[in-house]
């Protein structure tokens, strides 16, 4: 079988660390659902070597840490590798993004996306979509959909998507978020966990009516 990303078929490079944490070795596993996948870690001259290797002529997903794609994107650009030769597309996890981030690495990707998740919870709990990006984006332009949406919050949260058949979000108290995984399938159940990250939840027609108001 063949997988297509885009036009092309399409190799997934994946740069999350493989040994201290188990996202990596999550991840790959993850996408070998979905095609080609080369687990490199986060070593920037085997990710430019296979990129050297494969070619041109395959769309490319790389995933990893923000800051480690930054320094792979400008260590490319120092040493004149052809990026913009490849079709490149970004697949981010582990820690926030701000947009000035996205902006900066856009010229060399097609698409910059971030993913939601934990290595003792669950890596795919929630993703961007094109649509949360742009909520977020107006967010950081508009100062009263920035304020309906996240009141005084000086810090601009990322805004991610979920299924709530597969993942059931509470917010505690002190404004943590509370996950349970409604899968019969889980091995290990996560019943009400919580891995101290602050946020919110807001439904679709919730979300719509706040940005009506604003």
């Amino acid at each position: 079988s063949s997988y297509c990303f885009g036009t092309k078929p399409w190799i997934t490079i994946n740069a999350f660390s493989m040994g201290a944490w188990a996202t990596g070795i999550n991840m790959g596993i993850a996408l070998q659902r979905n095609g080609i996948v080369k687990n490199t870690g986060p070593d920037i001259g085997k990710i430019l070597h296979t990129l050297e290797f494969f070619g041109t002529g395959y769309d490319y997903v790389i995933t990893g840490y923000p800051p480690f794609i930054k320094q792979l994107y400008d260590h490319a650009l120092e040493i004149n590798f052809p990026w913009q030769e490849y079709h490149l597309s970004a697949l981010l996890g582990g820690e926030g993004m701000s947009e000035g981030l996205r902006d900066y690495l856009l010229p060399g990707f097609k698409k910059v996306f971030s993913g939601y998740g934990a290595t003792d919870l669950e890596i795919g709990i929630g993703g961007e979509t094109p649509l949360s990006i742009a909520i977020r984006r107006l967010a950081r332009e508009n100062a009263a959909v920035r304020h309906a949406l996240f009141g005084e919050e000086s810090r601009l949260p990322m805004i991610f998507q979920y299924n709530p058949v597969m993942h059931y979000v509470e917010v505690n108290d002190n404004r943590e978020l509370i996950f349970t995984i409604t899968r019969r399938s889980m091995l290990s159940p996560r019943i009400r966990y919580n891995i101290h990250d602050e946020g919110g939840v807001c439904r679709y027609d919730e979300m719509a009516e706040k940005l009506k108001a604003a």
